[in-house]
């Protein structure tokens, strides 16, 4: 008696679940997630991104025993990257617009295509020197052991010494 009722209550979950995506009614959407900028991610991806970029600087800033108005310095500098990253992204969405709009025609139109190839340099020209700005605060808040320490890090890359591509 007990295993007929519990059949159904899983026939019925499955049904739930097969009508109304992954999660149920509180996500929507035939796949499960809802779109709201996170492309069909789930919706502690971006949680989970914030937290692995705390755990990182966190290592960071104990790796290289920063001060906390160095530490300051250092966000600084990563918030205006990304910044500008995110702005290039969006801008790179318009572009890759651009450029089937140039392609979609019969004839290829050149000065679509040149206005969206001028848009991605100074996209380009932007970031580099945002990029620049960011490397040349952060080198002037840490000492000289620090710096050689991060020069460290970078060279490693993200894998670390050990790893071999």
């Amino acid at each position: 008696m007990f295993g007929v009722f519990f059949g159904i209550v899983c026939l019925v979950g499955l049904f739930a679940t097969l009508r109304h995506g992954r999660y149920g009614y509180a996500f929507g959407g035939p796949f499960g997630f809802r779109r709201h900028g996170h492309y069909g991610h789930p919706p502690w991806a971006a949680r989970f991104a914030r937290e692995k970029r705390r755990w990182f600087l966190r290592n960071l800033f104990e790796r290289l025993d920063t001060t906390p108005g160095q530490e300051k310095v250092i966000m600084k500098g990563i918030d205006a990257i990304s910044d500008q990253m995110e702005t290039g992204r969006r801008e790179l969405r318009d572009v890759r617009r651009q450029v089937a709009q140039a392609l979609g025609g019969d004839v290829l139109d050149e000065a679509v295509l040149g206005s969206a190839l001028e848009r991605v340099e100074d996209l380009m020209a932007k970031t580099k020197l945002e990029l620049t700005q960011a490397l040349m605060e952060v080198h002037a808040a840490l000492d000289g052991e620090q710096r050689r320490e991060l020069a460290e890090l970078i060279a490693e890359g993200p894998r670390g010494r050990d790893y071999r591509y």
